[in-house]
């Protein structure tokens, strides 16, 4: 496991006096992420829980426990993958502190939150499943001052502030993973003198995300974003005594986490393991798509408009060789890509070479700008929009492409002989273009030799 799930593990300490910050806000509703589909949308595919769920409960402390270290609360939740694995919420008391955590299915931590000081007269924290929401959960404490909502990968928390100069139980940020190339992959951001600092570590093929002060000892740690999902971009900034962090970048159904935290009030939009096992059905079937595709007849492009050009018939292509490449968001390396391609066409073309390029609608005006500039030759399929910065045009979705810069090449038996797509991107690295055909590759396309 990455953290440390009991008091017994958790044996440093801070020696520093403590002081008792807690303050409350109010809890405002702009501040609230949108979900990653729609409530009604997911509640219409999804089991629906009940109250008889919280009957099910492993048991928990003795009765005549009492609310200090030792305590200990086991609450099982709902399956929200709809299947009959149970999550946990579990809550115990370690050094004076109410400490929380979430496990998902298979056992691995979610998240640790170091929620409030515990009073001598308090009484232990209200932990339920929500009825209303598969693996939903509802923490109040003291009345409802400090609290946690977890529901559908959302999760809120009002917790007592802290201080640089208040002991509370360590909770054990996951270690950084190194690349191969050597590069270290996680790291922390100073947010100020009364902030701490903001630790982003990739471990597991997550993203964690903690909070802390100097030694990395963090208040709360956070699972944020699957990596396997997709590329992902990492970044945050302090405003006023708040933070906000992004990372990961939108692919289909899969959008970017978010977390926006005053010190007090954090409010999260966090990848869920439901999410993260429907993008792994989803890429199963898009990667048997392109199996399929290569050896197979290209699929017709049915284009909002043609630029530059007439359209290229793909699904009556036999006797003509052909090069198909999806461009993707317009971009100065691309641009020039596609400038060696119309080299390509214009070596080849008499030779019965069909070139089309494949582009966004939203670069359309930009691509249409450059291609009267660079006297590009071969025409440029405008896709429909699936939205800013995603492939979703029926093109795209036809040819299984998610991730652009790629090429097919058609051979004169009117198959496709060649389907190279975007690799995936490594841990740690950046996105490039697939390598250009060679003259090699295009002359086996074409069946002759050099000329």
């Amino acid at each position: 496991m990455l953290f440390n799930a009991s008091a017994t593990h958790r044996s440093s300490r801070l020696l520093r006096r403590a002081i008792c910050g807690a303050g409350l806000l109010a809890l405002i509703e702009s501040v609230w992420i949108s979900p990653l589909r729609g409530a009604e949308e997911i509640a219409a595919d999804r089991p629906n829980a009940t109250a008889e769920s919280a009957a099910d409960d492993p048991p928990a402390s003795k009765l005549d426990a009492k609310f200090a270290d030792g305590w200990r609360k086991e609450v099982a939740l709902t399956d929200p993958n709809g299947g009959d694995k149970t999550p946990h919420c579990v809550a115990w008391v370690d050094d004076g502190w109410l400490v929380v955590e979430r496990r998902d299915t298979a056992g691995e931590v979610e998240w640790q939150i170091v929620l409030a000081q515990v009073g001598e007269e308090d009484e232990p924290p209200t932990i339920e499943p929500n009825p209303a929401v598969p693996g939903g959960l509802r923490l109040t404490y003291r009345d409802g001052r400090f609290f946690i909502r977890d529901d559908w990968g959302h999760l809120r928390c009002l917790r007592q502030k802290k201080t640089a100069d208040m002991p509370w139980p360590a909770l054990e940020i996951p270690p950084d993973e190194v690349h191969p190339s050597g590069m270290v992959l996680g790291g922390g951001n100073k947010l100020g003198e009364k902030e701490g600092r903001l630790y982003g570590r990739r471990n597991g093929g997550w993203q964690f995300v903690a909070r802390g002060w100097e030694g990395e000892l963090a208040e709360y740690v956070l699972r944020m974003y699957c990596l396997e999902v997709g590329a992902f971009r990492l970044g945050s900034r302090s405003d006023r005594g708040g933070v906000t962090y992004t990372v990961g970048e939108q692919l289909h159904s899969v959008q970017s986490s978010t977390l926006s935290d005053d010190g007090e009030l954090f409010v999260a939009a966090r990848m869920h393991e439901w999410l993260v096992n429907l993008h792994r059905d989803q890429l199963k079937k898009l990667l048997d798509n392109r199996k399929k595709i290569v050896g197979a007849a290209p699929p017709a492009i049915f284009a909002a408009k043609w630029l530059n050009g007439d359209a290229v018939p793909l699904d009556d292509l036999k006797g003509k060789p052909a090069l198909v490449y999806f461009a993707g968001d317009y971009s100065k390396r691309v641009a020039d890509q596609l400038s060696a391609i119309d080299d390509l066409f214009g070596k080849y073309r008499d030779r019965g070479l069909e070139v089309a390029a494949v582009i966004a609608a939203d670069d359309e005006e930009l691509y249409a700008a450059i291609c009267e500039k660079r006297g590009w030759r071969f025409p440029l399929a405008v896709d429909h929009s699936g939205g800013p910065g995603s492939w979703g045009g029926p093109a795209a979705q036809r040819f299984s492409v998610t991730d652009t810069p790629c090429y097919f090449l058609i051979g004169r038996d009117g198959k496709i002989a060649v389907g190279l797509y975007q690799e995936r991107v490594p841990l740690g690295s950046y996105k490039r273009p697939p390598p250009l055909p060679d003259d090699a590759e295009i002359q086996n396309l074409l069946g002759v030799g050099d000329q």
